[in-house]
């Protein structure tokens, strides 16, 4: 990367104030390049729809203080039927996050770097202007005095507004999207059978449709807890909570959209998606910050140099979530006895150490060639 090559006056308005738009903002602010942040809601990071689930890799973008973080996770467990996975090493190898708290925490980097975040602000639409600029119309809400409609102008908008991106629909950039169905709730049991520090994974068909169900504790006490499916979850989240969970207490519900990767454009002459808006989700795992991060960094070099080629900037992300959903697309084509016996497989002394060692839920391409290579009989399980 070069001198700064964007003027001076030069502008940024960025859709969506959730960790995505604001590390951009955050990104752009302390580069000198003016962004102004736009987000819907009264407040950055409500209503929460994640579990907050983060790897080490966090690490490599922000630091996260203390009252961000509700747990450490040391290991997981993989179930399905009566076979289970067990894998607990000695090092955290992921976070888990009060998502409110992370969401205001990148909102306050943005802002002390010199971004400005306006709340209650919805995107409606943009139109390009005669000079290259941009025109974006928004609305603006102002509790009970009413709303009213207003014109902005940019020289490049980032859309980070999430799954349903108003951005990438006004732009030519929604493509042929899927989504998983993901519910998840806050649950508290009198006498839970988690640990503390580990995950757990359900991937037992009646749990779900192509993906699997979670619990990720927050406490001693208290879990996440949820599922996503291609079809309506609650039926399955039912079967859930009543098989694992009796007693439970259940402290809120949330729901929402998980974007299914796939390569689409990402720009439109310096109308740019990052984050859920662009399908910047592991297929694996439903998370996308991380690969949202690493997206944004490609965003601001692009911008800062004045060739605003964002897409040919994303190959190494492409291609790490392409491998997500080539693995994905394995997953989903097996059945329980299937997966039983992967669990069974993967048990192994042998292979659990390179879990240990190797495991990356964000870089699978880290570690899949080493596990082949101490078992090579885990090629059926590719070849499906």
């Amino acid at each position: 990367m070069g001198d700064k090559a964007v003027s001076s006056d030069f502008t940024v308005a960025i859709v969506g104030a959730g960790p995505c738009g604001s590390y951009v903002g955050h990104l752009l602010s302390k580069a000198g390049v003016q962004n102004v942040i736009y987000e819907d809601n009264a407040r950055v990071g409500v209503p929460e729809q994640c579990t907050g689930l983060f790897s080490t890799n966090m690490e490599r973008f922000v630091d996260l203080p203390e009252n961000v973080i509700l747990g450490r996770v040391k290991g997981c467990k993989l179930r399905c039927g009566t076979q289970e996975f067990y894998l607990r090493t000695k090092r955290t190898v992921a976070y888990v996050t009060d998502r409110i708290k992370f969401d205001e925490h990148i909102a306050g980097m943005a802002m002390d770097a010199g971004s400005q975040i306006l709340t209650n602000h919805k995107y409606l639409s943009h139109e390009e202007l005669p000079d290259g600029r941009y025109q974006l119309k928004m609305r603006i809400t102002r509790g009970e005095g009413g709303s009213r409609e207003e014109s902005v102008a940019a020289d490049a908008i980032v859309g980070a507004d999430g799954p349903r991106s108003m951005v990438a629909k006004n732009s030519g950039l929604w493509g042929d999207r899927q989504f998983w169905l993901a519910t998840q709730t806050f649950l508290k049991v009198p006498n839970p059978s988690w640990e503390e520090d580990m995950v757990e994974l359900y991937f037992d068909s009646k749990y779900h449709e192509d993906f699997f169900a979670w619990v990720v504790p927050m406490d001693e006490k208290r879990a996440k807890v949820g599922l996503a499916s291609m079809t309506n979850p609650q039926p399955y989240f039912k079967r859930f909570l009543a098989d694992h969970f009796e007693g439970h207490t259940l402290q809120g519900n949330q729901g929402g959209l998980i974007p299914i990767y796939k390569k689409i454009p990402l720009q439109q002459g310096r109308v740019f998606l990052n984050g859920d808006a662009a399908l910047q989700v592991k297929a694996t795992t439903g998370g996308g910050v991380v690969k949202g991060f690493l997206a944004a960094l490609r965003l601001r070099d692009c911008i800062l140099d004045g060739t605003f080629d964002y897409d040919a900037r994303l190959g190494d992300v492409h291609h790490s979530l392409g491998l997500h959903l080539r693995i994905r697309n394995k997953l989903n084509r097996f059945d329980d006895g299937r997966y039983q016996g992967l669990i069974t497989q993967i048990s192994r002394p042998r292979i659990r150490d390179a879990f240990e060692t190797y495991g990356d839920m964000d870089f699978p391409h880290r570690f899949v060639r080493k596990l082949l290579l101490r078992d090579p009989t885990l090629l059926k399980y590719v070849f499906v």
